[in-house]
């Protein structure tokens, strides 16, 4: 299966360069040149000395040993070079929904709202319960179970804050998981 990642991240400041500069030449060092880096509305307000990013991975193959190297290499490589990360600070799964019917999309909507608590229970505290930027689908499943097209489960919740981001079907053709 198709994945990809947002890592929410703090990036140390250096004096006289570009937070962004850096760390894509940080990126294409490494060998990561297909990883992207970009400003992330959310991480505003960080530690002094750092400035908030997001690094975006390519489309990767949940099948692939070097897929799943390069993110470990991404993570490690944030840790040397003094990245950071804390409550403000986001990991993000989009999954290929490409092969998923509406059907199939609805099931998992479902499932995952179905155990939204059990998934709290291995989430850190500042990611469990009503928060903002994940959303609970308890009390949308009805609204997603009524819902005939993939394209109408884009637009059935009011915004992309939810847990499992329906919005991401219609724009990068994907099913998000952002808690």
């Amino acid at each position: 299966m198709k994945f990809g990642i947002e890592l929410e991240c703090w990036a140390p400041v250096t004096a006289n360069r570009n937070t962004f500069d850096v760390a894509r030449e940080m990126l294409r060092q490494a060998g990561l040149h297909t990883f992207d880096v970009r400003s992330d509305g959310s991480l505003y307000d960080g530690p002094a000395g750092f400035h908030g990013v997001e690094f975006v991975s390519p489309i990767l193959e949940s099948s692939s040993a070097e897929d799943h190297a390069k993110v470990r290499t991404l993570c490690a490589l944030l840790q040397a070079n003094g990245y950071r990360v804390d409550r403000h600070c986001g990991f993000h799964v989009h999954l290929d929904a490409a092969t998923l019917d509406v059907n199939d999309v609805k099931r998992v909507f479902a499932r995952y709202s179905e155990f939204e608590s059990q998934i709290d229970g291995f989430m850190p505290a500042n990611r469990r319960g009503a928060i903002y930027y994940a959303q609970s689908g308890k009390d949308h499943v009805r609204n997603v179970n009524n819902v005939q097209t993939k394209a109408a489960l884009a637009r059935v919740l009011p915004s992309r804050y939810f847990r499992v981001n329906l919005e991401a079907i219609q724009r990068h053709g994907t099913l998000e998981f952002r808690q």
